[in-house]
């Protein structure tokens, strides 16, 4: 509601400038039309013309944008509460049936516990991912910079993603420098390199490697994570970091996540200053990140 209450409000913002614009230069065709000098008149009059032409492409083009922004939001709540709703109708269907049946083992009811307790855990991980992006989208990131080793980082990363891979016979496969330091905030990009290594397991193809290879040319760290899995269409490329975008239409709620992760990647990365695209092709794709090696003080040139 949040959101679509900034949208209209920015909405009316821009008819409010639109409105006086358009006074402004009814003004000065008013004026041009009482002059008596016509060789001037006619040049002021297609000059108006064509201000009025970028206006109207200008509104526009803001509108549609609007119109995009707001069915994507209602989108996301429709998905976030459909993705809501199952993890919770398990915690509810588990505990009532403990109350209800008294007389169960201690084995099934600390089944039904565990179960219970691994839906309440995806319940919890949905509404943080809202959040999160919820206050990326409305104010700046704070950076907590540290100097630290990022090949150390990628390797304890790589345990703890073991457990996750297993499940679908995946593998990781590290090609690394074998230290790297680099000034940057760990615990977010933490997050970023999280999103893109489950991005990379819930698309990928039972059995295959994922691969994430890190070098350092001149100034800048480049990091590239592929997988092997369906190739994405150049369409859908565009606009895969899009905050309210969802690549899987099917949206798998056991395997998938809100389909918040790779716009979460995206904030974060650029309030380092970096860059971050997606290429696809061949049933190969790789995700690609440019970071600077130290804080910058200046926006980088990507």
């Amino acid at each position: 509601v949040g959101i679509v209450l900034v949208g209209v409000f920015t909405y009316w913002l821009n008819q409010r400038s639109l409105k006086k614009d358009r006074q402004y230069i009814a003004s000065l065709m008013k004026m041009s039309l009482e002059s008596e000098e016509v060789p001037t008149l006619s040049s002021e009059y297609l000059e108006i013309q064509n201000e009025l032409e970028k206006i109207k492409l200008t509104n526009q083009k803001n509108q549609d944008s609007l119109m995009q922004e707001t069915q994507r939001t209602k989108d996301l709540v429709t998905f976030l509460a459909h993705d809501l709703r199952t993890p919770l109708a398990s915690v509810i269907g588990y505990l009532n049936l403990l109350i209800d049946s008294p007389e169960i083992t201690v084995e099934t009811r600390a089944k039904y516990l565990g179960i219970a307790l691994e839906k309440a855990y995806r319940l919890e991980y949905l509404i943080d991912e809202f959040f999160d992006i919820t206050r990326f989208n409305f104010q700046n990131i704070v950076l907590d910079y540290t100097t630290f080793d990022f090949s150390l980082l990628l390797q304890q990363l790589s345990e703890e993603f073991y457990p996750l891979l297993k499940t679908k016979e995946q593998v990781l496969v590290l090609d690394m420098p074998e230290k790297c330091l680099l000034e940057a905030d760990s615990t977010k990009l933490v997050r970023v390199l999280n999103n893109l290594l489950k991005n990379a397991s819930a698309y990928g193809f039972e059995g295959t490697e994922i691969q994430m290879n890190v070098v350092v040319v001149e100034d800048m760290l480049q990091i590239a994570v592929s997988n092997e899995g369906n190739t994405i269409p150049p369409e859908k490329l565009t606009v895969i970091f899009d905050k309210f975008y969802r690549l899987d239409s099917a949206r798998s709620t056991n395997s998938g996540g809100s389909g918040l992760g790779l716009a979460i990647a995206k904030e974060i990365v650029e309030a380092h200053h970096g860059k971050i695209q997606a290429t696809s092709e061949e049933d190969s794709t790789v995700f690609k990140v440019w970071l600077p090696l130290t804080k910058q003080k200046n926006p980088s040139p990507y």
